[in-house]
């Protein structure tokens, strides 16, 4: 029985801004996606039944996972009759801000289409990604992307960052949902920040990156967990150019501009998960 493997890989927002809450009770948001080498990795192969296996620390019933959400939804659509085996080997840590769920979605949509020989129609695997989640059709494409909207609208480009990102995932579980009803954000509309050219621009000169990059859930979230703020403030006194929260946390990275820095610096975080990560430019 042939399977085919793949990588889900995590993404962090290169800054990340909550412009104003929407006549829906959404935030329009402003950030940039990038992947980074962490990732899930699923395998799939012909089954009789659609089941998904997910082998995780946490206990995430098949209902509730994401990449049995997005195979239910493209079987439905497409009409096929047959079932798929899909193996999650979870490596993301879910609710930290790292995209784990949604990546793994996207990704299931590209293996059963291909497991199905269903023609990519990529404007459906759009519609049935956005059904599932926000930032599920960020997945389905390459390169970095400006997204808007609640996240689904995207921008893509491709920029070779200098940077190695050092991850730092605490366990703290905070959810999105959470994150979002305790922002003091209203109707009023803020503009947003051209993040690309910023990025662009600040690459290499470390004070506009910090002035340019920025989080705006880190108030909030640092105000409910302040070891999360240590956190920043560790990685900046350990050579970090740039150290953000991702998403609405609870992993916070700092950027290296070497990988030797980075594993130095990872020394000084003990009793976290640690991973040195590298930009994925695909």
């Amino acid at each position: 029985m042939i399977t085919l493997n793949y990588k889900a890989y995590a993404k962090i927002n290169l800054g990340l801004e909550i412009l104003y809450k929407r006549q829906d009770r959404y935030h329009e948001i402003n950030t940039i996606f990038s992947r980074i080498s962490l990732a899930d990795d699923i395998n799939i192969c012909k089954n009789s039944e659609l089941s998904v296996n997910c082998v995780s620390e946490d206990e995430i019933a098949q209902e509730d996972n994401l990449a049995y959400k997005a195979a239910l939804l493209l079987r439905r659509h497409y009409k096929v009759k047959e079932g798929a085996e899909i193996e999650v080997i979870k490596k993301i840590p879910t609710g930290a801000g790292l995209g784990g769920g949604s990546s793994d979605a996207a990704t299931t949509l590209k293996g059963l289409s291909e497991l199905w020989n269903i023609p990519v129609d990529l404007n459906i695997l759009l519609k049935i990604a956005s059904d599932i989640g926000a930032d599920v059709p960020y997945f389905l494409r390459q390169g970095m992307a400006v997204a808007s909207g609640r996240g689904e609208k995207l921008e893509y480009f491709k920029l070779d960052l200098p940077y190695t990102v050092l991850l730092v995932m605490p366990g703290n579980k905070i959810s999105s949902k959470w994150a979002y009803q305790n922002l003091a954000i209203g109707y009023l509309r803020k503009n947003p920040t051209d993040l690309r050219t910023a990025l662009i621009n600040s690459v290499n000169k470390s004070e506009l990156l910090k002035k340019s990059i920025t989080n705006d859930f880190e108030g909030s979230i640092f105000k409910k967990y302040p070891e999360l703020k240590v956190i920043k403030s560790k990685l900046y006194k350990s050579g970090a150019v740039l150290s953000l929260l991702s998403g609405s946390g609870s992993s916070i990275y700092g950027l290296y501009t070497s990988r030797g820095e980075a594993e130095k610096a990872m020394k000084i975080f003990t009793g976290y998960r640690i991973e040195v990560c590298d930009f994925i430019i695909l």
